[in-house]
Parts: C-alpha cells; sequence; structure tokens
C-alpha cells in the first residue's frame, strides 16, 4: 500500500503539537504496571527521536502488533507443513473459525460480508468461507450488530460517540461507515492516537480528522468543534476538555478492566460521560488476577433498570487456544475471564455499584 505523504504530514503536526503540549510520555494517570511498559516502549517503535513518524512503521503497525496484539500474528491461510502441524498456527485456525460461528449465531454475518477487515497497518488477515477478518475485527463487527440492533433508532443520524480506550479505531471507523452522518471521539494516549490517525486517514480516505492541532491552547473540545471533523483525536491528559453534553454514547471495550480504580473513577464521574444519554460496553466481570486492580462488574454504572437495554456475558470473549511450547503440534483452550456487555443509559453519579 502507498504511503500518502499527506497523511504522514497531518499526523507529524499531531506529534509536534503533543510535544510542545508536554503530552508526549506524560499520560496523566496512574497506570497499571503492563500499561505503564506499553506506553514506556511502544512509541519507539514508530516515533522517532526528533519527533516525527517513521512510515514504514505505521504502514505496518498491525503487522508488527504494535501496542495491541491480534490474531493471526502471522499467515495461516495457506497450507503448508508449519500451519497443518504446529499447535501454535492449528490453535489460531481453530479459534478464528470459532469466531465466525460466533458472527453467525449472533446473525451479522451480512456485516462481515460488508466490511472485510482493513488492509490498514498491513495486518495479517484470516479468511474462511469468503469472510476476511481477525479476532479483534470480529468483536467489533459483533459490537456494531448490537449498536444497530438496539441504538441506532433512538440516536440522530449525526450523532456523536465517545470512544474511550479507542486504540486505533475499529470501532469507530465501522461506526462510521454505517453511519455515515455520526462523529467520533477517540480517547487515548495520544502515541495511541498517532496510529489512530494512520489508520482512519488510510482506511477512510477524505475523512476529516482533528484535534489539538486544530485549537487554541487550552480550549475546551465543544460539540460544534466535534461536528466539524468526522473523527476528533483527544490524549487522555486533555480528556475533561470535552465539553458536558457534546457526546450522545459513550463506547469502552476491554479497557476501563484494565485500569486502576483511580484511572476508572476518573472516567465514570466525568462530565463527558455522565451528560451522554447511551453507554455500551464489554468489560471483564472481575479484572484481577490478569491486572492489578480490583474492578469488578459492581463498579460499573450498568445496573439502573429502567434505563438498561441490554445486559448479558459477552460471546465473543470467550477463551484462546494456548500454545504448549514443551510439545510442538499441541494447544490447550484456555478460557477467558467472563465479559459481560452493557447497553443502556447512564445513571446519575454515585448510582454505579449494585
Amino acid at each position: 500500500m502507498a504511503i500518502d505523504t499527506r497523511l504522514i504530514s497531518d499526523i507529524n503536526a499531531d506529534v509536534q503539537a503533543y510535544q510542545r503540549l508536554g503530552l508526549l510520555a506524560n499520560h496523566a494517570q496512574e497506570l497499571i504496571p503492563k500499561w505503564d511498559e506499553l506506553v514506556k516502549e511502544e512509541p519507539k517503535r514508530f516515533i522517532r527521536d526528533d519527533f516525527t513518524v517513521d512510515p514504514e512503521a505505521l504502514s505496518n503497525f498491525r503487522n508488527s502488533q504494535i501496542f495491541v496484539p491480534d490474531y493471526p500474528t502471522r499467515e495461516v491461510n495457506h497450507f503448508n507443513l508449519r500451519n497443518a502441524i504446529g499447535g501454535e498456527r492449528r490453535g489460531i485456525n481453530k479459534l478464528l473459525r470459532e469466531c465466525l460461528e460466533v458472527i453467525k449465531e449472533a446473525g451479522c454475518t451480512d456485516l462481515l460480508k460488508k466490511y472485510p477487515c482493513d488492509p490498514a497497518g498491513n495486518p495479517h488477515v484470516f479468511k474462511h468461507e469468503g469472510y476476511s477478518y481477525t479476532f479483534r475485527w470480529h468483536k467489533h463487527i459483533y459490537f456494531l450488530a448490537l449498536f444497530n440492533r438496539l441504538l441506532s433508532d433512538k440516536l440522530p443520524p449525526n450523532f456523536v460517540e465517545l470512544d474511550i480506550g479507542s486504540s486505533y479505531g475499529i470501532y469507530p471507523s465501522l461506526l462510521k461507515k454505517e453511519h455515515p452522518g455520526s462523529h467520533h471521539i477517540l480517547v487515548d494516549f495520544p502515541e495511541q492516537l498517532v496510529l489512530a490517525h494512520y489508520f482512519l486517514g488510510t482506511s477512510l480516505p477524505g475523512a476529516k480528522i482533528g484535534g489539538l492541532k486544530d485549537l487554541d491552547d487550552g480550549a475546551p473540545i465543544t460539540r460544534e468543534f466535534v461536528e466539524q471533523n468526522d473523527f476528533t483525536l483527544v490524549p487522555v491528559p486533555r480528556y475533561l476538555d470535552i465539553e458536558a453534553g457534546t457526546a450522545d454514547l459513550v463506547t469502552n471495550f476491554a479497557s476501563f478492566g484494565e485500569m486502576s480504580r483511580t484511572s476508572f473513577e476518573y472516567y465514570i464521574n466525568s462530565h463527558p460521560f455522565r451528560t451522554a444519554k447511551y453507554f455500551l460496553t464489554a468489560n471483564r466481570v472481575m479484572s484481577w488476577p490478569d491486572y492489578e486492580t480490583d474492578l469488578a462488574v459492581v463498579d460499573y454504572p450498568v445496573w439502573d433498570s429502567e434505563k438498561k437495554l441490554h445486559f448479558a456475558v459477552s460471546p465473543p470473549f470467550s477463551h484462546i487456544y494456548k500454545y504448549l511450547r514443551r510439545y510442538l503440534f499441541f494447544n490447550q483452550r484456555t478460557s477467558y475471564p467472563p465479559y459481560f456487555e452493557y447497553v443502556g443509559g447512564i445513571p446519575p453519579c454515585g448510582t454505579s455499584k449494585a
């Protein structure tokens, strides 16, 4: 895929703005050890010492599994001896075939056919029964279907989504493709937003992507500003600059459960969150011991029965197949901790526990 020099120039302008404002490697939050290590080390793989990006690294960031892992981790579609007998590769194939069964049972194969895995970032892609996807991609197709079923008729065509912990932006990109009039705020570490800018600019050429470089220093992030863009990139330290009432919908997938309690409460008690109309999320029922935090489902603002539209165990988060390194040909099914999924309104502050 040819590298868009104009897009790279825009991304470099983002990085320069983050550096000027002192936001790089300064995330204004208490991070659990996993994420503390990632935000220190992963940016070195695509941001140079002079605070410009490496275009080649960006164009392959999903292939290189920068910041966030995905399956397949390598080419597994072609028949060869390693794919046929290797325990790791057979486990990945089995997992991804089962992902398609989740999509079928949810009745959203039409969406997966409509939106095959985007090649931006050069991911390893699994192809099966005419579908093209990854583990991470199938999850977001599932949650796009959940939005369509439960919320699409409750929000205006120009709704604003606030995706907290957006990573490189798969879910906002799919919502935008499915609902072209929508607008999306992505909140994450500034280094993650660099990847999001590349992914969104490549997968939706012509999309208007705004951010701090387009605002006066310290200016609030208003709904008017957000509606001038297709996507607005907001680094974590500037999250509270988002004005109350800007977002109609808040989304979060897995990352709330990977936060310290202090960071989690920073978000769910904030005015951008509490003034939104709806919340769509999937997170761990219990974060410990996978993550060094004591968060559990009882801490989430999902217990107001009058506001609840949907609450269930989340099918896309079920299990993986772990490669048994001592035994070349074998893998072992390993269950994830259960995840819940919720769609509904957001209750007043102070009613998050059962």
